[in-house]
C-alpha cells in the first residue's frame, strides 16, 4: 500500500509506538511505505529534531541514511546543503546518544559526502565542524574511518568517474587527517574511546595507500599500536583496535618491494610480539588477545607469501613469520587456526600456479605443509563426552570441519596430492591413535583426502577399510564417521583386492541402518557402493529392496535413507537386462502408489493427523524415474511406462486435492517431470490428460510449477505436428491468465519464478516448434514481458529472459531446409527488428542501474548475438542509447566523458561488455 499523502510527524510516532510498544504487523507495512516515500526526508529530519525517544532517533538516522544510499536522486540539488548541515547538526546533538545512531548518522554523512558533487571539500569541511570541540571527536573519527570504507560500497548509486575523484580527493586530504589523528593520538592515554575510534580511523586510511603510509613511517606513529599490543594487561577493545590498526598497515606492504622501510618495521615489530606477548598471551590462555595477534601474523603473512616463495627464509621472505602462523594452529584452538586459513589458501593459490610448470616452488613448504596436517587432525578431535552424540549442522565444530575440508582439498598439492596426505596421516596420526577422538578426527581427516584418490591408489586404502569394517563396536559419533569414510573409499571394490571386503562392508552398513541416527549416512555409504561397483552389486540387490520396503513414510530419517537406497538400486537395475529389472521396478513403483492411493483416498474433511504426508511416496517415485536409465531403442518398451499409466490417476487427484499446498503441487509436477523424461515419447497417450490438468490447475491457482512442467512437455513432443493445435492452445491458456497478473515491472518482481518458468517454457517453444510460438499473438505478450525482465535482479528469471532472445535472434539463421523456415526467419527478424533498440536500452540500463555483476555474463551473450546478427544494427541502436544516458550531473559533474562513451561502445560491438573494470 503507498503512502496517499504526506503524513503527519504525530502519525509517523503513532506508527513507531503501534510497533515498538504495541508489535502491530499493520504498522511495519505502513512504516515500509513510509521509508520508500518522498515524505520521509523531511518528516524523519523532523523525528530527530524533536525526538529524545532512542527508538525512534534510530529508525529516523537509518532511514535517512538508507534514502541517502538507494534515493539521493529523489532530492533537488538545492537541498543538499541543507541535508548536510542538518546531518552535521543532528551528530552534534546527539553525540553522546544511542551509539547505533550516531553510526546510522556517520554512514549517511560520508554517503553524502561521496554522492553530492558540491561536496568536495567534505574532510576539511567535516574537520571544521567537529574538531572544535573535543566532545565531538569521537564523531568526526567515526565519519572519517567510514569514509574510506564506503567508496567501494556497491549500494552508493554513482559511477566509477565520481568514485574515482572522491578518492583522489581523499588522498588529498589525507595530511588533515593525519594532523587531526596526531592531535588525537596524544589523548589516546586518558581517553580510551579516543583511543579506539583513532586507530580503527588510521586502519582505515591504510586504504587509501601511498600518502597515509609515508607519513607513518616518517613519524614512528606505528609505535602507540604496537607499545598497546606488548602489554597485553591493555584494555581489550584498545587491544582489538590496535590489531586492527597493524592489520591495516599489513595490506599496504603487499607491495613490498615499494614499501620496504615499513614492510621491515612491521616484521621486526611482530617477531618481537611472538617472542614476547603472544606467548603471554598462550600461557595465560587469553584467546581474545591470541586472536588479536593471530590477525596480524596471517595479514603480514598474506602480504609476504610472495617474498616467501621467490626468497624462501631470506629477508622479508624469513620462514620467521611462517613458524609464527603454525605456532596459532600448533596450540590447539580452532578460533586461532580459522584465523590462519586465509594465510594458507593465498600460499597455495600462488603456489598452485606456479608449480604447474615447476613444482620445485613448493618443496620449502612441505614440512609446514604436513604440520599442519598434524595439527588439523589434533584441532578436529571432539570431546570424550560426546561418543554417542550426533552433532548438528550448525555446531562449532561442524563449521570448523567443513573449513579444515577446503583448506585440505587447497593445500594437498603442495606435498604430492591428496595420497601422500593419506598416507601422512595414516602412518603419523592413525597408527599412534588410542582413543575413539584420535581415531574419529583420523578417519575424518582420510574421508576428506579419499575424494581425490584414484583407482591407483587402492593399496593405500584397502587396509584402512579392513580396520574400519574390523573395529570392535564404537560410539555413534565414530561409526558416523566411518561410513562417512567408507562412503568416500568404495571406488576400490573394482579391483579384486578391495572386493574381498565387499562382503564385510556390506554387513557393516546394513547393520547400521538399523540405529536411527546413522540410517542417512549408512543409505548414502550403501548408494556410492551401489555406484561405483553396480556390476558387483547385482546379488547384494535383495537386501536392499528389503531395505527400501521397510522403511517408514511418516519418518524424515527413514524417508532421506529410502531416497538415497531408491537411487542406489536403480543404478544396479540400469546396470542389467530390462527384463531382470522389470520385476523389482513393479514392486517398488507399486509400493509407493498403494501409499499414494490411501493418501488420496482420504476425504477432505479428515484431520491432519489422520493424513500421511503425500510427499515422501511421491518423492520416491520421483526418484524411480529419475535414476533409472534403460537405455532402450525408441521402439522397445520402457518397463517405467506402466508404472506412470498407473501412477497418473492418482498422481492428478493427488494434484486437485492439494490445490492449495505449494510443496505438494511442486513436488508432485517434480515426479511427472522425471516420469516423463524417462519413457520420453511413450508416454503420448497421456499427454492430453496431462496438459489438460496443467492448463486447469494453472487457471486456478497460478503456481509457476505448472509451467515448468508444461515446458518438458513440449521438449518431449512439440516437435510432433500432430500436437500443434494441443501445444498452441496451451501458450495462448497460460499466457492470458499469466497477463492477468504480470502487468508491470512491480509485478514482475514480486513473482520471479513465474518469470523465470514462463520464459523457460518460451524457449522450449522456440527450439522446438518455433513457428507455432512465432505466430501466435501471446508472444507479443512475451516480448513485452522480456524487454521488463532485462532489468530483474533475480539470476534465475533474468537469465530465463534473456535465453528467450538469444533463441529468438537464432531462429533469423532458422536452416531453409526444415519445414516453415520462411515464416520462422521472416516472424524472427520482424519481432528482432522491432524490439531491438528497447532490448539493447534495457540491457544498457540494468547495468548501469547496478544488476549484480553475475548477471553480465548472459547480458553480453544477448549484444553477441545481435552483434552476428547485424552489426550495423546494434551500432545504431547502441549510439542511439548511449546519446540519452545522462553523462553530468545537475551541478556539472562528469558521469562519463565522450571518450568513455565511445571506448563503451568499443567493448559492447567488440566483446558485448559493458561493464570493465
Amino acid at each position: 500500500m503507498a503512502i496517499p499523502g504526506r503524513p503527519t510527524i504525530n502519525e509517523l510516532v503513532a506508527a513507531l509506538e503501534a510497533l515498538y510498544v504495541h508489535n502491530v504487523e499493520k504498522a511495519s507495512k505502513w512504516l515500509e511505505e513510509f521509508q520508500k516515500s518522498v515524505y520521509a526526508w523531511e518528516l524523519c529530519d523532523e523525528l530527530l529534531h524533536k525526538s529524545t525517544n532512542e527508538t525512534y532517533t534510530y529508525f529516523a538516522a537509518n532511514t535517512m541514511k538508507s534514502k541517502i544510499e538507494y534515493s539521493f536522486n529523489e532530492l533537488p540539488v538545492s537541498s543538499h546543503g541543507s541535508l548536510r548541515n542538518s546531518l552535521i547538526d543532528h551528530c552534534k546533538r546527539l553525540h553522546a546518544g544511542s551509539p547505533s545512531t550516531v553510526t546510522q548518522l556517520c554512514i549517511a554523512l560520508a554517503d553524502l559526502a561521496i554522492q553530492m558533487d558540491q561536496w568536495n571539500d567534505a574532510v576539511q569541511s567535516l574537520i571544521v565542524s567537529f574538531a572544535s570541540e573535543i566532545r565531538y571527536y569521537p564523531i568526526l573519527l567515526e565519519t572519517l574511518e567510514i569514509l574510506p570504507q564506503e567508496i567501494e560500497s556497491e549500494k552508493i548509486r554513482v559511477g566509477e568517474n565520481r568514485r574515482t575523484l572522491v578518492t583522489t580527493i581523499l588522498r588529498q586530504s589525507s595530511t588533515l587527517v593525519f594532523e587531526f589523528l596526531s592531535k588525537c593520538m596524544e589523548m589516546v592515554k586518558t581517553d580510551s574511546n579516543i583511543c579506539v575510534k583513532t586507530l580503527a580511523c588510521l586502519a582505515s586510511w591504510f586504504q587509501l595507500g601511498p600518502l597515509i603510509s609515508e607519513q607513518i613511517i616518517l613519524s614512528n606513529f606505528l609505535e602507540v599500536p604496537f607499545q598497546i599490543l606488548l602489554n597485553v594487561q591493555s584494555n581489550m577493545r584498545i587491544y582489538e583496535a590496535a590489531s586492527r590498526c597493524i592489520c591495516g598497515a599489513a595490506t599496504v606492504v603487499e607491495d613490498y618491494e615499494k614499501y620496504q622501510d615499513l614492510a621491515k618495521a612491521l616484521l621486526t615489530a611482530c617477531h618481537q610480539l611472538a617472542n614476547g606477548a603472544f606467548q603471554e598471551v598462550l600461557n595465560n590462555k587469553d584467546m581474545e588477545r591470541a586472536g588479536a595477534l593471530c590477525h596480524i601474523f596471517t595479514e603480514l603473512g598474506i602480504s609476504f607469501h610472495r617474498c616467501m616463495i621467490d626468497t624462501p627464509n631470506q629477508g622479508l621472505g624469513s620462514f620467521n613469520l611462517l613458524e609464527m602462523i603454525s605456532l596459532c594452529s600448533e596450540y590447539g584452538n580452532i578460533s586461532l587456526a580459522q584465523i590462519t586459513f586465509d594465510f594458507w589458501f593465498c600460499l597455495a593459490d600462488s603456489l598452485f600456479d606456479l608449480t604447474e610448470s615447476d613444482n620445485t616452488y613448493s618443496k620449502p613448504f612441505e614440512p609446514y605443509i604436513f604440520r599442519l596436517l598434524d595439527h588439523l587432525c589434533r584441532l578436529c578431535q571432539r570431546c570424550e563426552s560426546e561418543e554417542n552424540e550426533i552433532l548438528a549442522d550448525d555446531d562449532t565444530m561442524i563449521e570448523f570441519r567443513r573449513d579444515v575440508e577446503d583448506i585440505l582439498h587447497s593445500i594437498k598439492f603442495v606435498v604430492g596430492g591428496a595420497v601422500n596426505c593419506f598416507t601422512h596421516v595414516c602412518q603419523n596420526t592413525l597408527n599412534s591413535a588410542n582413543t575413539w577422538v584420535q581415531i574419529e578426527a583420523a578417519f575424518f581427516i582420510l574421508g576428506i583426502l579419499a575424494e581425490s584418490l584414484l583407482m591407483r591408489h587402492a593399496e593405500a586404502v584397502v587396509p584402512v577399510i579392513d580396520i574400519v569394517i574390523s573395529s570392535p563396536s564404537y560410539g555413534l559419533a565414530l561409526k558416523q564417521t566411518c561410513l562417512k569414510l567408507l562412503e568416500k573409499l568404495c571406488f576400490v571394490f573394482h579391483q579384486e583386492a578391495g572386493r574381498a571386503y565387499l562382503s564385510g562392508f556390506l554387513s557393516y552398513t546394513f547393520n547400521s541402518l538399523q540405529e536411527s541416527a546413522l540410517t542417512t549416512q549408512a543409505a548414502d555409504t550403501i548408494e556410492s557402493a551401489c555406484k561405483e561397483c553396480k556390476e558387483h552389486m547385482y546379488p547384494h540387490l535383495n537386501p536392499l529392496i528389503e531395505a527400501i520396503q521397510f522403511t517408514s513414510v511418516s519418518d524424515r530419517n527413514a524417508n532421506k535413507s529410502a531416497l538415497s537406497l531408491i537411487k542406489g538400486a536403480m543404478e544396479i537395475l540400469s546396470n542389467v537386462s530390462v527384463s531382470n529389472a522389470y520385476e523389482i521396478l513393479q514392486r517398488l513403483g507399486a509400493l509407493q502408489l498403494e501409499t499414494l492411493q490411501q493418501i488420496a483416498q482420504v476425504g477432505d474433511g479428515a484431520s491432519m493427523e489422520k493424513s500421511l504426508d503425500p510427499v515422501p511416496p511421491i518423492d520416491r517415485l520421483s526418484h524411480i524415474f529419475r535414476f533409472y536409465k534403460a537405455g532402450l531403442n525408441p521402439s522397445e518398451m520402457h518397463p517405467c511406462l506402466s508404472i506412470l499409466e498407473n501412477a497418473w490417476p492418482i498422481l492428478s487427484r493427488i494434484l486437485n486435492k492439494y490445490k492449495n499446498d505449494v510443496i505438494v503441487l511442486e513436488h508432485t509436477c517434480t515426479c511427472i517431470r522425471f516420469a516423463i523424461r524417462c519413457v520420453s515419447c511413450r508416454a503420448a497417450k497421456l499427454l492430453a490428460p496431462i496438459a489438460e490438468q496443467l492448463v486447469s490447475s494453472y487457471a486456478e491457482n497460478k503456481h509457476s510449477c505448472f509451467l515448468y512442467l508444461s515446458s518438458i512437455l513440449v521438449d518431449e513432443f512439440a516437435s510432433e505436428s500432430i500436437y500443434e493445435n494441443s501445444f498452441r492452445q496451451m501458450l495462448e491458456i497460460f499466457c492470458r491468465v499469466t497477463s492477468e497478473f504480470l502487468n508491470n515491472q512491480a509485478d514482475l518482481i514480486d513473482n520471479p519464478a513465474t518469470v523465470d518458468d514462463l520464459f523457460r517454457l518460451t524457449a522450449r517453444y522456440l527450439q522446438r516448434c518455433p513457428r507455432l510460438i512465432l505466430t501466435a499473438p501471446a508472444v507479443n505478450f512475451i516480448v513485452g514481458c522480456g524487454l521488463a525482465a532485462a532489468t530483474l535482479q533475480h539470476r534465475d528469471a533474468h537469465d530465463s529472459a534473456l535465453i528467450v532472445f538469444c533463441d529468438l535472434i537464432e531462429c533469423i539463421r532458422y536452416r531453409e531446409s526444415l519445414p516453415g523456415s520462411d515464416i520462422i526467419r521472416q516472424r524472427s527478424k520482424e519481432l528482432v527488428d522491432n524490439h531491438g533498440q528497447a532490448l539493447v536500452k534495457a540491457l544498457i540500463d540494468s547495468v548501469a542501474d547496478g544488476i549484480p555483476k553475475s548477471l553480465l555474463s548472459k547480458v553480453a551473450e544477448v549484444l553477441l548475438k545481435l552483434r552476428d546478427y547485424s552489426t550495423s544494427l546494434l551500432s545504431e541502436w547502441v549510439k542511439a542509447t548511449l546519446s540519452s544516458l545522462n553523462t553530468v550531473t545537475e551541478t556539472g559533474s562528469v558521469i562519463a566523458t565522450p571518450e568513455q562513451l565511445n571506448q563503451l561502445y568499443d567493448r559492447i560491438l567488440r566483446y558485448g561488455l559493458i561493464y570493465h573494470k
